[in-house]
């Protein structure tokens, strides 16, 4: 009578996988991504306020935190279900097929998205301008894309690749403070020096 330790669900390469380690593997698999996840928001809500973090670092450093824990919850995932990944020739060999195949534009947005993170010239919180006039607040940097809100509060996803290829104009790399020029017109004999309204804050200005 078969076990779970001892049906063969499959066999790859000369490696026996059962149902036994394939749901071991399975179960690892989904609480590491669940561990990787809260240690993300830990580091986020509960580490960068603590030692006085700003939010974009937080973010950049739990970010990676979380490629980082979810590559080798992977890779344990799948030394558990059986197979030796001191033989990586397999595993290099299928992504290689599978970036010839379609994959360069998603490694390519992968790349950029880590350079992004390391670079430091645009991160979470800066106000950029497109090459295409798109001006926004950057609210994420995913794996493959980034989101930028723009000023009517539309979130526009933009691959990461075209940050690196394009040319961006980063109002607040160096100071938080930025200046939105806005025209309007006026009836003529209006009062224009009782119209002129000046409001500044931390991140934007707003001038006649």
């Amino acid at each position: 009578m078969k076990t779970l330790s001892t049906f063969k669900v499959l066999e790859i390469s000369g490696t026996t996988i059962t149902l036994a380690e394939l749901f071991a593997g399975f179960t690892v698999l989904v609480i590491g991504l669940w561990l990787a996840k809260k240690g993300r928001t830990f580091i986020r809500n509960t580490i960068a306020p603590r030692f006085d973090i700003d939010h974009s670092t937080a973010y950049a450093i739990s970010s990676m935190a979380y490629y980082l824990c979810t590559l080798f919850t992977i890779l344990f995932a799948i030394s558990i279900i059986g197979f030796d990944l001191s033989n990586l020739a397999l595993v290099a060999g299928a992504l290689s097929v599978g970036v010839g195949l379609g994959l360069q534009t998603i490694a390519n947005n992968f790349v950029s998205g880590l350079l992004l993170l390391f670079d430091r010239s645009m991160k979470v919180g800066d106000y950029v301008e497109l090459a295409d006039g798109t001006r926004g607040l950057i609210t994420k940097i995913l794996v493959r894309s980034t989101i930028i809100m723009t000023n009517d509060g539309v979130e526009v996803i933009v691959p990461n690749s075209h940050f690196l290829s394009d040319k961006i104009i980063n109002w607040t790399l160096s100071d938080e403070a930025r200046r939105m020029h806005i025209p309007f017109g006026v009836a003529y004999g209006s009062d224009v020096q009782g119209s002129c309204v000046w409001q500044k804050t931390s991140q934007r200005e707003f001038l006649p």
